[in-house]
């Protein structure tokens, strides 16, 4: 869902073509262009290889993500036939399969704010309680995996876990209630990530969906296990002082994923999640806590789960599925806002095509929970 702000007597903008962005330097020596990504963690996220010292999270995952948003954002054209969707990753990501080598470069530095909640921490909570079984805090139901319990089976005899850090330093023996069974980025962190290339490699229309995709994943996305709950959110902007558009590539796409309609989405669906077929609504309530804003989300997914039939729409392991239902918070100026987005897409052969259609007829007409 690539927009454009609207101006008076204009519609919305859709790129075509492309055209050479940037040109070599004198002697035969490549100059690079530079684009700086200022990020915060909005909320914790849970990163595998989660230390002290280390980085936020590794570049070969937020080259994966980029290209996972970069496909989102094309998308709509490769369904039309209008670009070749492998073809036009690998000019920015490259391809082993089709033997190209991306000339993109990928670095990723921790900010002076890094910090780590060990696992065995007690789970944050958001002080709404729903009605499962058995119940739990809405944050503890979203974040179901790496929150959780200390179970009996984990425990000696005597009632110490066998994981040390799952253990009250109090009383020796297991936490109540429900912890953190991973370490986790704690809400609040920076981390910069640098995307850099020689001058002349990427043209002006993949720099701008580059800047567009990496747009597209702080406003709707995340970093880590359990992102497309609301973990993990970001929050951020760019600094690309040799690209002047840039700017307002990031923020105009920001605005149109908050704002805009779809694009295209017409008749059937797509087979990859697409921005310009999503449907995004963000929550009219603005929170004064992050974790009041995921509470929220877990109210609101409690009650639009895809269940029975439809179960694969909210992604599965075997076979691997991804999502078409993603949540996220915003910061904002007066606080946080939860984002609920349906990215809807039909598995092979069109499998699922009516529960997929139901489900999309579901999501347009949903309520948010009243403010409480």
């Amino acid at each position: 869902m690539s927009f454009k702000r609207r101006s008076k007597g204009q519609g919305l903008h859709h790129r075509q073509g492309s055209s050479k962005g940037g040109h070599s330097s004198r002697r035969g020596v490549a100059t690079r262009r530079e684009a700086i990504l200022d990020l915060m963690f909005v909320t914790p996220a849970f990163v595998t290889g989660t230390g002290e010292h280390a980085a936020p999270v590794g570049i070969s995952t937020i080259r994966e993500l980029l290209r996972w948003w970069y496909r989102a954002l094309v998308g709509h054209e490769a369904v039309l036939g209008l670009v070749d969707v492998e073809q036009a990753e690998a000019g920015v990501f490259g391809s082993p399969r089709l033997k190209i080598r991306s000339p993109l470069q990928i670095q990723v530095v921790p900010g002076t704010s890094f910090g780590v909640i060990p696992a065995g921490s007690p789970a944050p909570s958001s002080g709404i309680i729903l009605d499962t079984t058995p119940k739990l805090d809405s944050i503890h139901y979203l974040g179901s995996g790496p929150v959780g319990p200390v179970a009996r089976r984990e425990c000696d005899d005597h009632g110490v876990a066998n994981e040390a850090a799952f253990n009250d330093p109090a009383t020796g023996k297991a936490r109540r209630g429900q912890i953190l069974r991973q370490p986790a980025i704690a809400a609040g962190t920076t981390f910069t990530i640098h995307l850099s290339w020689n001058d002349g490699a990427l043209d002006d229309r993949q720099q701008e969906d580059l800047i567009r995709a990496a747009a597209s994943l702080v406003a709707l996305g995340g970093i880590g296990s359990r992102s497309k709950k609301g973990f993990g959110a970001l929050a951020g902007a760019i600094d690309a002082a040799e690209i002047p558009e840039a700017r307002s590539w990031w923020e105009s796409q920001t605005y149109g994923i908050l704002h805009g309609p779809t694009l295209s989405a017409t008749a059937g669906f797509p087979s990859f999640p697409c921005l310009a077929y999503g449907i995004i609504r963000p929550d009219p309530v603005v929170s004064s806590t992050w974790e009041h804003a995921m509470g929220r989300l877990g109210q609101l997914y409690l009650a639009i789960r895809p269940r029975g039939a439809a179960a694969w729409i909210g992604g599965s392991a075997h076979p691997k599925r991804d999502a078409s239902v993603l949540f996220s918070v915003l910061s904002e100026e007066e606080g946080f806002r939860g984002v609920a987005t349906l990215l809807p897409y039909v598995q092979p052969g069109e499998e699922g095509a009516r529960d997929l259609r139901d489900y999309v007829t579901a999501f347009k007409e949903f309520c948010w929970p009243e403010e409480g």
